[in-house]
């Protein structure tokens, strides 16, 4: 992995053109890593059934206390095992193992799948990416190790990765609170070096699966953004 605080995806394009086309936090497969995720291929895959992490670099600190033990939490995380998320691959797209993670939003990173688009005016850029952090470094927005944890903080946490030195993401609009699976989830779209995403942070009380639909062109996006939906409505977790 590579310690480099963006969080940009980056694909390899043909022979002949040397730099690599930017996807978020995705670089093309070195030499050495044939099986790429190692996810089988289908419906409902257990995406993460452990694995080693890699350094992610940099990573933001936390600030501002936000949850006083005792404190009645209105909608608090889940305390679920994101290990055991499963989904099924959406019609156009297909997994590949082009891609590597290259940053992380967190410390360590586990495991990448991701799903290419390949349906009409679809571009290399153009794919559906999860990966899994086994610890979210909460820092001070979490206090006195209370077993309930808001909403709130992972909002202020995901707003502490566009401050990252470095970072190439730009975020559009505001975040929005979802559910994903029945759980409490962070949308918020944001742009780098050309490309557009959706990002969904999911967290645990400890962990963050981070899910993200992305593309460049706006002739691909009602198709992308199709497979999006699907894919979200079949994410389950255990």
């Amino acid at each position: 992995m590579s310690g480099v605080p963006t969080s940009a995806w980056q694909r390899a394009l043909t022979a002949g053109l040397g730099a690599g086309l930017l996807l978020t936090g995705l670089a093309a497969c070195a030499p050495g890593d044939p099986e790429g995720t190692g996810v089988p291929t289908g419906t409902g895959t257990t995406t993460f059934p452990g694995g080693t992490g890699g350094s992610g670099g940099e990573t933001p600190s936390g600030a501002g206390g936000l949850l006083e033990c005792g404190q009645e939490v209105k909608d608090s995380l889940g305390d679920v095992d994101l290990e055991g998320v499963t989904w099924t691959t959406p019609a156009d797209f297909h997994e590949s193992d082009d891609f590597v993670s290259v940053n992380d939003y967190e410390e360590q990173n586990v495991e990448l799948w991701v799903a290419s688009y390949e349906g009409p005016e679809a571009t290399a850029a153009s794919a559906i990416a999860v990966t899994f952090y086994p610890e979210v470094a909460w820092g001070d927005l979490v206090v006195g190790g209370c077993a309930q944890i808001p909403i709130e903080a992972a909002l202020a946490r995901v707003a502490e990765y566009w401050e990252v030195a470095g970072t190439t993401d730009v975020p559009v609009g505001e975040p929005e609170i979802v559910r994903i699976g029945g759980q409490p989830a962070i949308a918020h779209d944001f742009t780098f070096e050309g490309t557009q995403a959706h990002g969904w942070w999911l967290y645990s009380n400890t962990q963050l699966l981070h899910l993200q639909c992305q593309w460049v062109s706006e002739a691909e996006r009602p198709g992308l953004e199709t497979g999006c939906d699907q894919f979200l409505e079949s994410v389950v977790i255990p």
